[in-house]
C-alpha cells in the first residue's frame, strides 16, 4: 500500500504541475482510488479535513470582497500610497510586506492574501509599482508567518508538541521574518522593476 499511495500521490502532483486547472478533479480522483483500494477509509479522509481552517479561508474571501466593494481597499491604498510613495517603489514594497506580516500575526496566511489582494492591486495602480513585484511581495510576506503560533497551522502543531511558549515564536520568528523581508523585497523590486 505504501508504494501504491506514493505512486498515486506522484501521479497527482505530475498532473497538477502539468495542468493546474486539473488539480481538484485529479486530487478527488486520487482520493477515490486510494479509498477504493483500501489505502484509507472515509473516516480517515474526513478526519484530515480541518473545518475551522476551511471556514476561515472561505470567510476571508467574503471579507476580501467586502473590502473591495465597500471602497476600503481604495481608501487604504490611497492612504498608504500617499504616505509611502514619496520614498519610492522599494519603500512601498517594504510597506506591503510589513503590513502583511502584521496582519499575518493574528490570522492565517491564506486570509492575509485574500484580505490584502485588493488593497495591493489598488496600491500598484496608484503608485505605478509593477503589480508582479507587489503581489509576489504580498505572497512571500504572508508565507513568512513565523512570529506567532496562530499565524500558521504548522506553528500550532509544533507549539503544542514541543511545549513552546508564545514568546518563543516572537523571539525566534520575528528576526527570521525580518531576514526574509530583507531578502524578499529587494529581490522582488529588482526582478520586476
Amino acid at each position: 500500500r505504501l508504494w501504491l499511495t506514493l505512486g498515486v500521490l506522484t501521479g497527482t502532483m505530475c498532473v497538477a504541475a502539468a495542468s493546474p486547472p486539473l488539480l481538484v478533479p485529479t486530487a478527488l480522483s486520487a482520493l477515490c482510488v486510494l479509498m477504493r483500494l483500501g489505502c484509507m477509509d472515509l473516516s480517515d479522509a474526513w478526519a484530515a479535513v480541518n473545518g475551522p481552517v476551511l471556514l476561515s479561508i472561505a470567510l476571508s474571501f467574503a471579507l476580501g470582497k467586502a473590502i473591495e466593494v465597500s471602497g476600503l481597499a481604495a481608501s487604504a491604498a490611497s492612504s498608504l500610497v500617499a504616505i509611502v510613495a514619496p520614498f519610492g517603489s522599494l519603500a512601498l514594497l517594504f510597506a506591503i510586506y510589513a503590513v502583511a506580516i502584521a496582519i499575518g500575526a493574528v490570522i492565517s496566511n491564506n486570509a492575509v492574501v485574500v484580505l490584502m489582494f485588493p488593497i495591493v492591486v489598488r496600491m500598484s495602480e496608484a503608485s505605478g509599482v509593477p503589480w508582479r513585484a507587489a503581489l509576489y511581495t504580498l505572497t512571500m510576506a504572508a508565507s513568512a508567518s513565523f512570529s506567532t503560533p496562530v499565524s500558521y497551522q504548522t506553528n500550532l502543531m509544533v507549539s503544542r508538541d514541543a511545549d513552546y511558549a508564545f514568546a518563543d515564536f516572537v523571539r525566534f520568528g520575528l528576526p527570521l521574518q525580518l531576514v526574509c523581508m530583507l531578502a524578499t523585497v529587494p529581490t522582488c523590486y529588482l526582478l520586476y522593476k
